[in-house]
């Protein structure tokens, strides 16, 4: 999957999120979500990404537990340096061998 890349189908929010347990103003991860996105202490920003920004898997990280396992890709906006320095996170909702590796149809698209 590294080096995979794939494209929005919808406009996305890009949330910052900080990890701090002080909820200190500084972006750890952002993570992509449809909708309206969410809020809470641990938002530090909320920006807008248009239908078609392209992005490239660049990691994959895997966390298991004995009720189930979760995979994250981490990634990288192709065509601009607007989140540079920080890892954007996409959560996988399939499985890596679906057609679209895991991601949401509905909001991605691979290439």
């Amino acid at each position: 999957m590294i080096g995979k890349t794939f494209k929005t189908r919808e406009d996305l929010w890009a949330i910052g999120v900080t990890a701090d347990k002080n909820y200190q103003k500084r972006v750890d991860y952002i993570v992509l979500v449809p909708g309206v996105g969410f809020s809470g202490p641990e938002v530090v920003t909320k920006e807008q990404v248009r239908k078609g920004a392209v992005f490239r898997v660049v990691r994959v990280l895997k966390a298991s537990s004995f009720v189930s396992s979760k995979v994250v890709y981490v990634v990288q906006n192709i065509g601009t340096d607007k989140f540079k320095g920080v890892a954007i996170r996409v959560e996988q909702t399939g499985g890596i061998n679906d057609r679209n590796f895991g991601l949401d149809e509905l909001i991605y698209e691979t290439e």
